[in-house]
């Protein structure tokens, strides 16, 4: 049996503080932003760094426009206070990635791995409340894609969520692979072909 005069226990509590995690990349990712703003493109790397031509239609800017999901808040989406539950924000967005990467043309077999999200929520949906979906692909390195996504409310647009992702490509092992010249035509033909409507 312990004695009690024995097992002392501090109170004391240091304050908390967490250590700098060094970035592993010299890029910082976009600053997010306080509305639904056109996100500031990643500047371009020299196409001698990279192992597929890199240059995008437009002066490598990727989409300027955004492709666009209208849809309607369903009720296994909601939380215990009748609001759209935050973790369904970000399915929703990887659902509207794919849905663009099939109209820009990439084999459904593609490998993709989420390497980076940051969303920031602005305001709520609610039961019933209908919304589009906003992405866009706006930029690519030799093995990674760079969304925007944006939620905004109909029919007054009011901004719901903004945000960006990092998705990685790859190969049959699931290690990083690089994009394929055909992957790099195939989006500079959709960019060719379709504007915002």
């Amino acid at each position: 049996m312990l004695n009690n005069s024995s097992t002392h226990i501090s109170t004391q509590t240091a304050p908390l503080s967490f250590p700098a995690v060094p970035r592993r990349h010299a890029e910082q990712p976009p600053p997010l932003v306080r509305s639904c703003q056109r996100l500031p493109l990643r500047p371009m790397r020299s196409s001698a760094s990279l192992a597929v031509n890199n240059r995008l239609t437009g002066g490598g800017k990727g989409m300027s426009w955004f492709y666009e999901l209208e849809q309607e808040v369903r009720e296994y989406e909601l939380n215990q206070f009748g609001l759209v539950n935050h973790a369904t924000y970000s399915n929703l967005c990887e659902y509207g990635t794919y849905k663009l990467l099939d109209k820009i043309g990439f084999d459904a077999y593609i490998k993709l791995a989420v390497s980076e999200v940051a969303i920031k929520y602005i305001s709520p949906l609610k039961r019933k409340d209908k919304y589009v979906l906003k992405l866009r692909l706006y930029d690519y390195s030799t093995t990674r894609f760079f969304f925007e996504d944006q939620v905004l409310r109909l029919p007054d647009h009011k901004p719901v969520i903004w945000g960006t992702a990092t998705l990685v490509l790859l190969d049959e092992k699931l290690r990083p692979s690089r994009l394929t010249p055909f992957m790099v035509s195939q989006f500079n033909k959709f960019l060719q072909t379709h504007t915002n409507n």
